[in-house]
């Protein structure tokens, strides 16, 4: 029965161009109806992206977890050892979140962020690469944020420090010789 209800609702998502807010555990199901992915973890998203992206090449370590968990049918097809991680322990009760990342107590990546900022810090979602189409809330593949430039080209922004980083910026000034850099 539900695969024949999975199936009408792809074939009137192609025919009428629908949206869904699938919710499921059942990463095949999603495979199957799903152009886009959110992973979540106690409420809170971790990985966002294409399916496709996501599942290729997964970001997060409870993304690579809960892939490294669905069954193979085929055990000729080894998993690599990266895609064999699975989380550790136990998820913590709803109303006792810990500190941070909610991920990080079961995960086995934490000790390769510096200054413990996973048990401290709450990851923000951005992309770990320029032109990412995914995006993740992790520590270790965060990068700093681009800061703003005022008028003047000086950095501005939330964080105090950012005119303290490495920041380029030209100002290209067209006069009637041409172009030159200020």
């Amino acid at each position: 029965v539900s695969a024949m209800i999975l199936e009408l609702m792809v074939q009137l998502k192609e025919e009428f161009d629908l949206t869904y807010l699938f919710i499921t555990h059942d990463l095949a199901t999603c495979k199957y109806i799903c152009d886009r992915i959110a992973i979540m973890y106690l409420g809170q998203i971790l990985e966002i992206g294409p399916l496709n992206e996501v599942f290729k090449h997964p970001v997060h370590p409870y993304t690579t977890s809960l892939l490294a968990a669905v069954p193979v049918p085929d055990p000729g097809l080894a998993r690599t050892p990266q895609a064999r991680v699975l989380a550790v322990g136990e998820p913590p009760a709803p109303g006792a979140l810990p500190a941070g990342c909610r991920y990080h107590p079961r995960c086995a990546a934490r000790d390769q962020v510096e200054g413990q900022r996973c048990q401290r810090d709450d990851p923000r979602l951005s992309a770990p690469e320029p032109r990412s189409a995914v995006e993740v809330a992790c520590h270790l593949h965060e990068r700093p944020p681009t800061p703003r430039l005022d008028e003047g080209h000086n950095a501005v922004g939330n964080d105090p420090g950012a005119a303290d980083g490495v920041v380029a910026a030209a100002r290209i000034v067209v006069d009637e010789q041409g172009m030159s850099d200020e």
